[in-house]
């Protein structure tokens, strides 16, 4: 990022706040006008000047547009005689002054996500950890990240198994008991936690994220379990990487290597054929990879490392 660039943003931040606070305590009643006017004048002419002028993304100084939106919000917040919201006020500053724009361009377009999905015994946590060592072979630093490994869904289904000394029943996948009537929505937030804790600051830090599923896995999951999920559907798609690949095989001969696992849940044929239309249909509405796995695994694995090498260059 050229450093003289940078200084221009700081000194438009500073006068922005320094403008916002004194006319905000002169006509308190244009308080939101204050807020939303200059990052929404900014982020118009930046818009057009990255698109017709400088022939670039557009969308190119979107981080500087919330850098300033959080710089005005602030300026209108200090209050010298409310320590909320002066302490909020000059939090908020802080952000818009010091943020730094190249991570949070990063966090905009989720650089370095990399989503794997598909039905059960595809190969998931397998390829990703392929995909792990092709990256780090390229000198890039990375994570692997479970996404069907919760942070409290499943201890709660401990305790509740625990206390009612109930064994697990790997053969039924039905929806028992009192916390399934609620376990889609306490999924839908233990997922955006973890994405939230672990893959934002991974992006933040341009460290790459393999995800061995994702949050939308869980709603097809339970969507072919038939599971009440009114209002979810939006929610459960609201973060969509760039990056994704969907595994395939037959639902069959899924069917037929789950039941070689005597510890994995013993899905149907058919609530595999549901999912597999879902991930299918996921797939075509973001550009994504399909592959089929029942391939030899070098040549899924060059497949794949094809489709990646595009997003590095």
């Amino acid at each position: 990022m050229n450093g003289v660039y940078l200084l221009k943003m700081k000194v438009l931040v500073t006068t922005s706040v320094v403008s916002v606070f004194v006319i905000s305590k002169l006509f308190t009643n244009l308080s939101l006008i204050l807020i939303l006017a200059p990052p929404i004048t900014f982020g118009v002419i930046t818009l057009l000047l990255n698109k017709y002028w400088y022939k670039i993304a557009y969308y190119h100084d979107f981080p500087n547009v919330l850098r300033l939106f959080f710089a005005c919000a602030g300026g209108v917040l200090l209050d010298p005689l409310n320590l909320s919201y002066l302490l909020g006020g000059l939090i908020l500053i802080f952000v818009g002054f010091f943020a730094n724009d190249e991570a949070m361009r990063r966090l905009y377009r989720q650089k370095g996500v990399i989503v794997l999905s598909g039905i059960d015994a595809t190969g998931k946590t397998t390829h990703a950890a392929r995909i792990a060592e092709w990256l780090t072979s390229k000198g890039l630093k990375c994570e692997i990240l479970r996404f069907h490994r919760y942070l409290f869904v499943d201890k709660l289904s401990r305790m509740k198994l625990k206390v009612s000394k109930t064994k697990v029943q790997r053969d039924i996948p039905a929806k028992t008991g009192k916390l399934s009537v609620i376990r889609p929505y306490l999924s839908l937030v233990d997922n955006m936690l973890l994405y939230f804790l672990r893959v934002v600051p991974n992006i933040a830090k341009n460290k790459w994220t393999v995800c061995d599923r994702f949050i939308w896995d869980n709603y097809i999951k339970y969507k072919a379990l038939g599971y009440n999920l009114k209002g979810l559907d939006k929610l459960y798609f609201l973060t969509r990487p760039r990056i994704g690949i969907v595994l395939d095989i037959p639902p069959k001969k899924a069917r037929e290597r789950i039941k070689k696992r005597p510890e994995h849940i013993q899905y149907t044929e058919e609530q595999f054929m549901t999912e597999r239309k879902e991930f299918l249909k996921l797939a075509d509405e973001n550009g994504y990879l399909v592959v089929q796995t029942t391939k030899p695994l070098r040549e899924v694995e060059k497949t794949i490392n094809l489709y990646l090498q595009r997003f590095l260059e």
